[in-house]
């Protein structure tokens, strides 16, 4: 945790990289998880509360995306939301709140979860195609990091 800490606050004083803050800001919110379950400050173990590291994950990329450009950016914030989705249906079946197995949910809704994102994909692009301002230029892409 105290290393995550000093790696956030070096990323933004010092080194001023975003995937620095990035793993910093997922180190420090690691750690505090892990010390609350080894001091079992919480009744729950590791096993039912790893998909709070998914959380975290995305918080980080959350903020890097602020902190990088000032403004939120498509390309980061579909990840973090998706991660966050990800977080709480692998939640749901860690903490027992859904009684079904996770591999009969997926049998039962992957083929759904499948076509819908593959609908989603192909109305994003034909969306984009007729809205140009969308495309992030090749000048203001993320490889300066």
């Amino acid at each position: 945790m105290f290393a995550g800490v000093l790696i956030t606050y070096f990323s933004v004083t010092v080194f001023k990289k975003s995937y620095l803050l990035f793993i910093g800001i997922v180190t420090a919110l690691s750690g505090c998880l892990s010390i609350f379950i080894a001091r079992d400050i919480t009744t729950m173990g590791f096993g039912q509360l790893w998909p709070c590291y998914i959380f975290f994950a995305s918080i980080a990329l959350f903020l890097s995306c602020i902190y990088k450009f000032k403004k939120l950016r498509p390309h980061y914030i579909v990840p973090s939301v998706v991660m966050v989705v990800l977080g709480v249906v692998f939640l749901l079946f860690s903490l027992d709140i859904i009684k079904m197995s996770f591999a009969s949910f997926m049998v039962v809704t992957g083929p759904f979860i499948m076509f819908f994102g593959g609908v989603a994909v192909v109305v994003l692009y034909f969306y984009q195609s007729t809205h140009r301002e969308l495309i992030v230029p090749e000048e203001d892409a993320d490889n300066e990091d």
